[in-house]
């Protein structure tokens, strides 16, 4: 097994060092990340006790499609308080996810998407889980690149981090979202091969991650048929927002991890029936399509970015959420903007963002995007973190158990019924317009944690 290298140090290291510099600029007493997550009384006599454990497993029951008897784990999410419940874990574990995110959407963006959306909540969340599961060298690696690593140098012993404290603190985040606006759910599904179990504390951390967790055993020697049947069961668990989101399995197939995250979220400025119209989205300087286009007008935060050579609006939702939309300037691509993310530049940009009426028309939005975790951090260079060679002795009692596909799946859909009328300027000036028009780049943010929920690029509404 590869140790971890000094140039892969050099690479995770950065999560560690951005983590540090948000936290003194905010005039806060620095703790370390791993301090925050670490298990109670740490030493590395309950690290090593904890290793030689025996592990109590879990066998996963057949796949029946007509069958999802597993309530979901969390069914209500309080909305009071919640400037309350962002506590010093909820701050630091937003910013790792929101760096960690960042990069992995700069790494999904090798692969040429047209369209694309990414949660970075979902997918720190699933490898968290993930790493309950591994030992060794790849728990090590994992660690650190969640940003949860430990400096100390311990003789045979890995500073390893409750990945309990932080699904909880994940948890709270989610929560700060408006339920009585918004909707945000988080389902995850694994099926392994028949005869393979799972251990419980990995069970576990998928009930701690989710809204609704399914675990099923599958016969994948009958790769078609186990396809059919993984979809059929997905589909009606998602309550059909998820449709063939397995393809081309092999029969040597031994374990598929799909977490899906879904938002449906309502615009807080109303959007009226008798607005929408259809209009041309541009989608290259000489192609564009006619697709359904959403007016809003109302006192909106805006910044034009003549350096960034962009235009930056934020659009609310719920109380606390909303939407940062970036909209390249003509004659400037997509992939100028996309090329310069970082957390750094989308907190400059909130900052700088000015108060003014405007009349704001773009497309009607409702995307859905599957990525596999396993590409993305082969684009990385990463692909030993759960590639063949990757160590996931703590996931089953089976040798050498290979992780097939690791899907992150997201759903995002915008009602065009928002909380409040739309309003006009008091003097009775016409409001400047802003058409979004051609392809731009979102984010879609968790104001009170400042956590990202959602990253997304449009370049063709109709695909």
């Amino acid at each position: 097994m590869e140790r971890l290298t000094s140039s892969s140090r050099k690479t995770l290291g950065p999560l560690l060092l951005i983590s540090w510099l948000t936290l003194v600029a905010a005039n806060r007493v620095y703790v370390h990340p791993f301090s925050l997550f670490a298990y109670d009384n740490f030493s590395c006599e309950i690290i090593q006790a904890q290793a030689q454990k025996p592990l109590a497993m879990v066998k996963p029951i057949p796949i029946d499609p007509q069958d999802l008897t597993e309530p979901p784990t969390h069914t209500h999410k309080d909305v009071e308080g919640s400037r309350e419940k962002v506590t010093q874990q909820v701050t630091v574990l937003a910013e790792l996810q929101n760096t960690l995110g960042l990069r992995f959407y700069n790494a999904l963006m090798q692969q040429k998407p047209a369209n694309a959306l990414f949660s970075p909540v979902n997918a720190f969340g699933a490898l968290v889980v993930l790493y309950m599961g591994a030992s060794n060298t790849t728990a090590e690696h994992l660690q650190h690149l969640l940003g949860l690593g430990d400096n100390r140098e311990m003789k045979d012993c890995v500073p390893l981090f409750d990945g309990h404290k932080v699904l909880h603190a994940q948890w709270n985040i989610s929560s700060l979202v408006d339920a009585n606006t918004d909707e945000l759910r988080t389902l995850v599904w694994n099926f392994v091969n028949n005869g393979v179990d799972l251990s419980q504390e990995f069970v576990r951390g998928m009930q701690d991650f989710s809204d609704a967790s399914y675990v099923r055993s599958v016969d994948f020697s009958k790769s078609e048929e186990a396809e059919a049947q993984m979809n059929s069961f997905i589909q009606r668990a998602s309550a059909g927002n998820m449709k063939h989101l397995f393809k081309a399995i092999s029969p040597s197939t031994e374990f598929l991890f799909a977490s899906a995250i879904l938002f449906k979220g309502k615009w807080r400025t109303a959007i009226k029936s008798e607005v929408m119209t259809l209009q041309k989205f541009w989608t290259s300087e000489e192609t564009s399509v006619m697709v359904p286009f959403m007016s809003h007008t109302g006192s909106y935060k805006y910044l034009n970015d003549k350096g960034g050579r962009c235009t930056i609006i934020q659009l609310p939702l719920s109380k606390g959420t909303y939407m940062l939309l970036v909209l390249p300037h003509e004659g400037t691509s997509l992939e100028h903007i996309e090329a310069k993310l970082n957390t750094n530049l989308i907190s400059k940009w909130k900052k700088h963002l000015n108060e003014g009426f405007l009349e704001v028309s773009l497309p009607k939005l409702s995307v859905s995007f599957v990525s596999d975790l396993k590409d993305i951090l082969s684009n990385m260079k990463l692909s030993y973190l759960l590639g063949e060679q990757a160590d996931f002795g703590r996931l089953s009692s089976k040798e050498n158990l290979t992780l097939d596909k690791v899907l992150n799946n997201v759903v995002f859909e915008i009602s065009e019924e928002g909380a409040k009328d739309q309003t006009a300027p008091e003097d009775g000036s016409v409001a400047p317009k802003f058409t979004i028009n051609r392809p731009f780049f979102f984010t879609v943010v968790e104001g009170n944690s400042d956590a990202i929920l959602l990253l997304g690029r449009i370049t063709n509404p109709t695909q």
